[in-house]
C-alpha cells in the first residue's frame, strides 16, 4: 500500500498501470477521545482468578499505546492519578500533549499496564497518531518520510497495540485506514485492540471496523447488575464488535485497554501466541461464556432488554460476549486451540476432531478467526473472503455463517457424546491462502499446570507396541494392535487429594479401573466397575520393573499436547482432548 499526493492527470495515468489493483481517496478525519473513570474491572473480567502460582504481570511484554496524545516519560498529575510507572514508558514519537484533560493516552496506559492495571510489569511504548494522519496534511511533500508511527511500534517489537481513538462518522463500509491496519496485521502478525467509540448511532466508528482488529464495546455495573453501554452497536460494514469489556460507567476507551492488558498476560504465559493474531482472537472469543441482558440508551434515559443469549453466537451488540482471563489461560494450558492454513491443496477447508467430556460443564464455546487480506469496497458494497464454521456431534450439526466477517462462534449445550468435529470451510472468496485460528472451552474449564497430567491418553506397550483397551462386555483390560476408537481411550484424572490418579475407559460408563478377579498366583485382572460404592484401585505405572519391557507402558497423549508449540496441531489432523 502506497500513500501519495497526486494531481488528477497523475491519477488518470495510474489507472492505466496494470499492476495497480485499487486506488482509494483518503480524507482527513476528525478524531474524538472517549472518557474514562476508575473501575473495579479485575473481578468482572476474572483477572483476579488467575492461579497464584503463575504470577502473571505482563513482565517483558511491550504494549503499544497508539493515541492522539503521548504518554509522558516523567511524572505529572495524570501519571500519578493513573499510576503509570514512567520508568516503563518508551516514547517513540515527539511528545504530544492531550488536547484536553484528563490525559487520554495516559489513562489508557494506566488501565492496560499501570501499577493497578491489568499488566503492571509490561512496558508502555507510546506513539502519536498525529504523526501519521495530521502531519500527512501539514507536510504533504514528505508524507510518511520516516514510516508510519504504527509501523514504528512494530519496528520496536511491540506485539499488542491499543487504539482508543475513533474517527467521527464515516459513510463508507470499509475505510482506507481500516484497510491499511488490516494489511499491517496480516503482514506483520501483530494484535491490535480498538475501542468502538461512544457515539449514540447505529454503527461503530473507524478504525474499529477493520476485519483483523479486536473491536471492543463496553459494559458497566449498576449496583449488582451489569448493563451494556448506550453507544454499543454493530457496524455498517465489517461485522462487529468482537467482544465487550468493562468500561466502568464510562467509554469504550477504558474497555479496550483492559482487553489489551489481558492479551499481554496471555502473551507472557504463551509467548509464541504473539505471532498468531488469528489464534489470539479465537482464544479471546472462545473464553466468552456470558453476555449482558440489558442495555442503557442515554438519549432516552431508558433501559432495554437485550435478547442476545450465548446460544445465538456472535450477536449484534456484544459479539462473543465478555472475555474471561482465567478461561483464556486455561484454554492455552489445556491446548484447546490451534492454527491452520486453508488453501487449494486442502480445498479451503479443514476438519478438526476433538474429544470433550463434560467434566461437570453444561456448555461449550467453539470460536474461529481468520486474517482477511483481500477485502475491498466498491459502490458501498463490501467484498471479502467468507469462511464459515460448522460443528458436528452425534449426527447433528450447528453452524455459524456471518457474512462480511472474519470470525465465527458456536455456543451450544454439551452432549453425552464427547466426540466433536469443527469444520472450517470457504463459502466464497478468491484469496489463495487463508490463515485461521480456532479455540474452544467449556463453562467449567479449569487450569492445570504442566505437571498436572490430566487428560485423555492412548496407552501403548513399549515392548509389543500394542495398545491398551477395554473389552466393554467383560470390562477386562487387554492389549491389541493400534486403533483409535473409544475403547482405546483412557481418561486419567487426579484424585481429590492430588496424590493419586484414577483411570477410566472412554467407551464405558464405569467409575474407574479396579482390581478384578484372581487369574493366577497373586496376579489379578484389572477391570472396570460401574458401582460407585467400590473404590478404584491405585494404578502404578512402573517404567523400570522389567528389563525386557513387557510391563513398560508409554502414556501417549493425543496430538503431542505437551510440546510447547502452537504449530504442533497445525497440520496433524489428529484427535485432541480437553480435560476441563
Amino acid at each position: 500500500m502506497i500513500f501519495a499526493e497526486i494531481s488528477p492527470d497523475e491519477l488518470q495515468n495510474l489507472t492505466n498501470i496494470e499492476n495497480i489493483k485499487e486506488i482509494d481517496y483518503f480524507e482527513k478525519r476528525e478524531f474524538v477521545d472517549c472518557a474514562l473513570e476508575n473501575a473495579t474491572f479485575r473481578n468482572t473480567m476474572n483477572i483476579n482468578s488467575i492461579p497464584s502460582q503463575l504470577s502473571l504481570t505482563g513482565k517483558d511484554i511491550r504494549i503499544g499505546i497508539y493515541e492522539t496524545s503521548t504518554v509522558p516519560t516523567s511524572s505529572n498529575n495524570a501519571t500519578n492519578d493513573y499510576h503509570v510507572n514512567t520508568a516503563h514508558v518508551v516514547l517513540l514519537t515527539n511528545p504530544v500533549a492531550a488536547p484536553s484533560a484528563p490525559d487520554h493516552a495516559t489513562m489508557c496506559a494506566g488501565y492496560a499496564a499501570g501499577d493497578y492495571g491489568v499488566a503492571p510489569d509490561a512496558y508502555i511504548y507510546s506513539a502519536s497518531i498525529n504523526d501519521d494522519w495530521y502531519n500527512y496534511h501539514t507536510a504533504p511533500s514528505t508524507p510518511f518520510a520516516d514510516g508510519s508511527t504504527l509501523e514504528l511500534l512494530i519496528d520496536n517489537n511491540v506485539k499488542v497495540v491499543n487504539i482508543s481513538f475513533a474517527g467521527i462518522d464515516d459513510n463508507r463500509y470499509y475505510d482506507i485506514m481500516e484497510k491499511w491496519i488490516d494489511s499491517i496485521i496480516a503482514e506483520q502478525l501483530i494484535t491490535v485492540v480498538v475501542a468502538t467509540n461512544n457515539e449514540y448511532v447505529h454503527y461503530i466508528s473507524i478504525p474499529s471496523g477493520a476485519f483483523n482488529v479486536i473491536s471492543v464495546n463496553g459494559f458497566y455495573k449498576n449496583g449488582t447488575e451489569e448493563i451494556l453501554n448506550s453507544y454499543s452497536y454493530m457496524s455498517r460494514g465489517c461485522w462487529k464488535p468482537d467482544v465487550i469489556s468493562d468500561s466502568s460507567n464510562s467509554g469504550t476507551s477504558f474497555a479496550a485497554p483492559v482487553v489489551t492488558g489481558m492479551i499481554a498476560l496471555l502473551f507472557e504465559f504463551k509467548p509464541s501466541l504473539a505471532n498468531y493474531p488469528q489464534a489470539t482472537k479465537a482464544i479471546l472469543l472462545a473464553s466468552c461464556h456470558r453476555k449482558m441482558t440489558k442495555r442503557y440508551y442515554e438519549p432516552t434515559s431508558q433501559y432495554y432488554n437485550l435478547n442476545e443469549p450465548m446460544t445465538e453466537g456472535l450477536s449484534d451488540h456484544q459479539g462473543a460476549g465478555v472475555p474471561d482471563m482465567y478461561k483464556m489461560i486455561s484454554i492455552v494450558a489445556q491446548h484447546n486451540y490451534g492454527v491452520c492454513e486453508l488453501n487449494d491443496s486442502n480445498n479451503h477447508q479443514r476438519d478438526i476432531q476433538i474429544i470433550q467430556p463434560s467434566y461437570g460443564a453444561s456448555n461449550i464455546n467453539f470460536s474461529m478467526a481468520y486474517l482477511q487480506t483481500n477485502a475491498s469496497e466498491s459502490n458501498s458494497t463490501l467484498y471479502c473472503d467468507d469462511y464459515d464454521l460448522v460443528v458436528y456431534n452425534n449426527g447433528t450439526s450447528e453452524s455459524s455463517a456471518k457474512a462480511k466477517s472474519s470470525t465465527e462462534m458456536i455456543y451450544e449445550n454439551l452432549t453425552s457424546n464427547p466426540n466433536y468435529t469443527m469444520h472450517i470451510g470457504r463459502y466464497s472468496g478468491t484469496t489463495s491462502v487463508i490463515s485461521a485460528g480456532y479455540a474452544w472451552s467449556t463453562d467449567n474449564i479449569r487450569y492445570f499446570p504442566n505437571n498436572y497430567e490430566e487428560g485423555i491418553f492412548f496407552i501403548r506397550n513399549v515392548n509389543s507396541n500394542k495398545m491398551l483397551l477395554m473389552d466393554t462386555a467383560t470390562l477386562k483390560m487387554y492389549q491389541n494392535t493400534a486403533s483409535f476408537n473409544d475403547n482405546y481411550m483412557w481418561i486419567l484424572k487426579k484424585t481429590a487429594n492430588g496424590q493419586n490418579y484414577t483411570l477410566k475407559n472412554g467407551a464405558t460408563n464405569d467409575y474407574g479401573v479396579i482390581r478384578g478377579s484372581l487369574y493366577n498366583g497373586s496376579n489379578y485382572y484389572a477391570t472396570g466397575n460401574n458401582s460407585s460404592s467400590i473404590l478404584p484401585a491405585s494404578i502404578f505405572l512402573d517404567n523400570n520393573s522389567a528389563a525386557n519391557g513387557t510391563s513398560k507402558w508409554n502414556c501417549q497423549e493425543m496430538c503431542s499436547q505437551r510440546i510447547p508449540k502452537i504449530l504442533d496441531r497445525q497440520e496433524s489432523g489428529g484427535v485432541m482432548s480437553q480435560p476441563s
